[in-house]
């Protein structure tokens, strides 16, 4: 209930407010406002981007180093144990 009585009131003083400025007076609170209203479109956008970049980065960072680890584990299966040795594909290892 006091909620809506504060905002019929703030309506009512708002419209008379309003109504009894010249239209010079009504432009320049129409472009404060739309000024305002722009500020904190974009203060709340910079704010959602910079919570959210820490996470965006700590997740790539997790994913470069899986992707690093995989391919470690990849060129050590491939080279092997013993790396002096080459492969024939006609008659098998051939020791160096």
């Amino acid at each position: 209930m006091k909620f809506s009585t504060g905002f019929l009131t703030g309506a009512v003083i708002g419209g008379y407010l309003i109504y009894n400025m010249t239209p010079q007076q009504r432009e320049r609170v129409a472009s404060t406002a739309s000024t305002t209203v722009d500020k904190v479109r974009s203060s709340s956008i910079v704010n959602s981007i910079s919570s959210n970049i820490g996470d965006v980065a700590g997740a790539t960072s997790d994913r470069v180093a899986d992707v690093v680890d995989s391919a470690a584990s990849v060129i050590a299966d491939t080279v092997g144990p013993d790396d002096t040795s080459e492969v024939d594909s006609a008659s098998g290892p051939i020791t160096v």
